[in-house]
């Protein structure tokens, strides 16, 4: 398990900064770091394989925001996400994911000058929609309006990146 880098040259620097830019435009990134976990990348290839032969066609995968406090991100990077210990359940028990970063950037807390947010490979089944949410089958996952998604199964996440912003950037 380990942290690397990425170099601001790195198209990927370029495509994470485009993307928190689009519905975060006054951050500031500080740095990006690309998560290393084998461990962590086996499970969630093994439950995409399984999603994948449950659901063929129905499953996507997508990149998603998660805002955290400094201190949960060396338990996230080496075990992975924990949806038992959410202490936040607006749309059920799991761990929350955002489609925009400005969405998640309120739940970056921290008391020093750097707030972090991850940006994660996430797996998302078939829509269906009971009553007012739509869910998504078979992780259970749910979704209000096609920005916040709730994930209960742990290993339906990879922690691909840590991305540290500077709490009050300069105006």
């Amino acid at each position: 398990m380990s942290t690397t880098s990425l170099d601001m040259s790195d198209k990927r620097f370029d495509y994470i900064s485009n993307r928190i830019a689009d519905s975060y435009p006054d951050s500031c990134i500080l740095w990006i770091d690309e998560v290393t976990n084998d461990d962590l990348f086996v499970r969630y290839t093994l439950k995409k394989n399984e999603m994948e032969n449950l659901y063929p066609n129905e499953m996507e995968e997508l990149q998603l925001f998660h805002g955290t406090n400094e201190d949960n991100i060396p338990l996230i990077v080496e075990e992975g996400f924990k949806s038992h210990l959410n202490k936040r359940s607006a749309y059920g028990k799991g761990n929350y994911f955002a489609k925009n970063a400005n969405y998640s950037k309120s739940y970056m807390t921290s008391e020093n000058k750097i707030t972090f947010m991850f940006l994660c490979d996430v797996l998302v089944g078939r829509k269906i929609t009971p009553g007012t949410k739509t869910v998504l089958e078979p992780c259970q996952c749910f979704v209000s309006s096609d920005t916040i998604y709730v994930i209960p199964e742990d290993d339906a996440v990879y922690p691909r990146y840590v991305i540290a912003f500077h709490k009050n950037p300069p105006k």
